[in-house]
């Protein structure tokens, strides 16, 4: 059984998709919710809040939209 909406995997979010998803989280919207409104996967939603949140609150900027709390991780820091 096939989702009502297909999400491709492998595909890099863009900032500003990641940007959508932080603001989504901080109004109380839930992961569901934010991962159909912006069509990212649940679980690469749960990612990057996690994330921005751990990079504001250790040294980085505290605003969460900021390109330092942004970028994308390098592919040694992922494990990859």
């Amino acid at each position: 059984m096939q989702n009502d909406y297909h999400i491709p995997l492998s595909t890099t979010t863009t900032m500003a998709k990641r940007c959508q998803i932080l603001v989504y989280s901080m109004i109380g919207m839930k992961l569901k919710e934010i991962a159909e409104r912006t069509e990212v996967l649940v679980t690469t939603c749960s990612n990057l809040i996690r994330e921005d949140k751990w990079r504001a609150k250790d040294g980085g900027n505290r605003e969460i939209c900021t390109t330092e709390n942004l970028e994308h991780k390098p592919n040694t820091l992922k494990g990859s």
